[in-house]
């Protein structure tokens, strides 16, 4: 007994350290969740990156989402800021949540929750003297429903 259960400690051990190794690129992950499943118009995900990014890289935005909301697809504004909060870029991105044809849901997930990710630039990158990223939501409706929280994943490149 005490052999299997050194086997399964040493097995998830290794499994652990495997998951691990697996995201070495990623230099930044956070989310801001959204009370009720219900995004305002004027809040805005806040994310402060200017001590974490010294390197450059792609950011990742990362959509949890429900069956509850009712559109195919979610537009975004992203921006950068400075460290005087001035606007570096603005940009309207255009994610889709579910297939147009079929409306399932994209991304991964169960039940009626999923999470899509979505390179917001393409291949580029942040800006060098970024250090803080809003995303808005600009669907236009004052309380959005159905987006559970929104994440920015910031993924090194070799440049």
């Amino acid at each position: 007994m005490n052999k299997w259960v050194t086997t399964r400690y040493l097995l998830l051990l290794g499994l652990t350290g495997l998951f691990v190794a697996c995201d070495t690129d990623r230099v930044y992950e956070a989310y801001r969740d959204f009370e009720d499943g219900l995004w305002n118009m004027e809040e805005a995900a806040t994310f402060d990156i200017g001590e974490i990014h010294p390197q450059p890289s792609i950011p990742v935005l990362a959509v949890r989402y429900t069956d509850d909301y009712e559109y195919h697809n979610l537009y975004v504004q992203f921006v950068q800021q400075d460290s005087m909060a001035s606007v570096l870029q603005d940009t309207l991105v255009n994610i889709s949540l579910f297939d147009a044809k079929s409306g399932k849901p994209l991304g991964k997930g169960f039940g009626n929750r999923h999470t899509i990710y979505d390179t917001l630039l393409g291949k580029e990158q942040i800006l060098p003297n970024t250090s803080r990223i809003l995303i808005r939501q600009y669907m236009r409706k004052e309380q959005l429903a159905g987006i559970e929280s929104v994440g920015i994943k910031l993924v090194a490149t070799d440049n």
